[in-house]
């Protein structure tokens, strides 16, 4: 019987499709808090053996070291590394839906996609995607709250009836790539359908779109971006890397994240740096405390000014937080994730 189904009664269809997926073998799960030394730590433990099979075999791919890149700058207030060769992830769940009668509608939509991409591109898509390497990274920048609400009321003074919102984060999605050819002409087919084309910034090629979305590739990079400024600033640090205390790489913050876990190569790792913003609980300070009467309603105004006067200051905000870090490894055992954030900063 599989251990996940030991409480109950099996059941055969259950089964099969909990060993599709790999779960069928899982076993205990452990959580544990801690507030320690001034720091909050937070383990999740799952008790999944290897060799891992189904569609979490491809956990068991080789781990990438958990390294920043040189051209991530101390803007970027998270980064996180995801390794995962999506090539190869791809192929085992193709291989997993082909021998299943109930997936055949599934089979046959990636298997067009297969024909479409090979059309397009002269290559399948695990192919392609195994062009991305196995580092995915994922920079996170604050998001541009005082320029955003500035917007918002501007539209409404329009008469375009804009809300005042709380704005996202900017965020890119940056890959190392062996070869551009096949991204390249992926950009140029999809350009005329976004309605754009292609251009030179800063000698890379790509394409925006609407909503302050923008996709480029150049110098062995491919970015994807979401947020007014957010590509600029990536490829300006890819051109030229930043260096000392700017530089992710090189600054103490890294130091001190890997003072505070172990990291080994992993599956996931991120580390972030909430001392000057306060992390997401400065950015919804500055929201608040940038809020005018005429940005909510006439019943809240009350409220929204009583409340203003409890918030911290930007500066009291500063050091109230500090780094953090977090990382997902894979052991013969199952899965560990690990993560540990400063509370208050040194």
């Amino acid at each position: 019987v599989p251990r996940a189904l030991e409480a109950g009664q099996p059941d055969a269809e259950a089964t099969a499709r909990l060993a599709q997926v790999g779960l069928d073998d899982i076993g205990g799960v452990a959580w544990r808090q801690a507030f320690v030394d001034g720091c909050w730590r937070s383990t999740i433990a799952v008790t999944l053996p290897k060799p891992r099979h189904g569609m979490l075999g491809m956990l068991d791919q080789r781990c990438d070291a958990c390294e920043v890149p040189p051209f991530v700058t101390r803007e970027a207030v998270d980064f996180t590394q995801i390794s995962l060769d999506l090539g190869a992830a791809f192929r085992s769940i193709r291989d997993l839906l082909g021998g299943d009668p109930s997936a055949e509608q599934v089979t046959n939509m990636l298997n067009v996609a297969d024909v479409q991409a090979t059309t397009w591109l002269g290559a399948d898509v695990a192919a392609v995607l195994s062009g991305l390497g196995s580092r995915h990274w994922i920079l996170s920048f604050p998001p541009r709250i005082a320029a955003a609400m500035a917007e918002a009321r501007a539209a409404r003074a329009d008469g375009a009836g804009s809300s005042v919102t709380m704005p996202t984060d900017s965020l890119a999605l940056v890959w190392y790539v062996a070869d551009e050819a096949p991204v390249l002409k992926l950009l140029g087919q999809l350009a005329p359908l976004a309605g754009g084309e292609l251009e030179d910034e800063q000698g890379f090629r790509g394409l925006r779109l609407p909503g302050d979305v923008a996709a480029s590739i150049g110098r062995r990079h491919l970015v994807l971006a979401f947020g007014a400024g957010t590509l600029e600033k990536v490829l300006t640090s890819i051109r030229n890397p930043p260096a000392g205390d700017v530089s992710w790489r090189e600054s103490d913050s890294l130091r001190r994240a890997r003072d505070l876990l172990d990291l080994p190569p992993a599956r996931m790792f991120a580390v972030g740096a909430a001392s000057a913003t306060g992390g997401m609980l400065g950015s919804l300070r500055e929201f608040v405390a940038a809020l005018e009467p005429e940005d909510v309603e006439e019943d809240s105004r009350e409220l929204l000014a009583a409340g203003q006067k409890l918030l911290p200051t930007a500066a009291e905000m500063q050091g109230m937080f500090g780094i953090s870090g977090s990382v997902l490894l894979m052991t013969d055992e199952g899965l560990l994730f690990e993560s540990a954030w400063e509370m208050p900063a040194p």
